[in-house]
């Protein structure tokens, strides 16, 4: 079940980053549950936009769509074509600009 983890994979990424930097920072900030919060909707905002524009550069490159028509696909096929490499590297995108985004967020909100 490897497509799983390619739709998991994101929102582990972006429950990891916001734990861990709430965990270190914790006593940085001025209201905690309130950067846990914004932190959380803001890498998962800046993950739906990070896949957007893989979409956007796929669709133009490979020439791909967002919605395409697929003949009869078995359950293996799908599993190989789920976690690709792709998936991966939004995710890799997603923890270093998240980890950006994270830092500035809490120079928002520290003491």
């Amino acid at each position: 079940m490897s497509f799983l983890l390619s739709l998991v994979l994101p929102v582990a990424v972006c429950l990891l980053l916001v734990g861990i930097t709430a965990a270190l920072w914790w006593g940085k900030l001025h209201k905690p549950w309130a950067y846990v919060t914004f932190a959380l909707l803001a890498v998962l905002g800046l993950h739906r936009v990070l896949q957007a524009g893989v979409e956007f550069i796929r669709l133009f490159t490979r020439g791909g769509y967002f919605i395409e028509y697929q003949n009869t696909v078995d359950l293996v096929q799908m599993a190989e074509r789920a976690l690709t490499t792709e998936a991966l590297l939004v995710s890799s995108v997603l923890a270093i600009a998240g980890w950006l985004l994270l830092r500035w967020l809490r120079a928002l909100l520290s003491r």
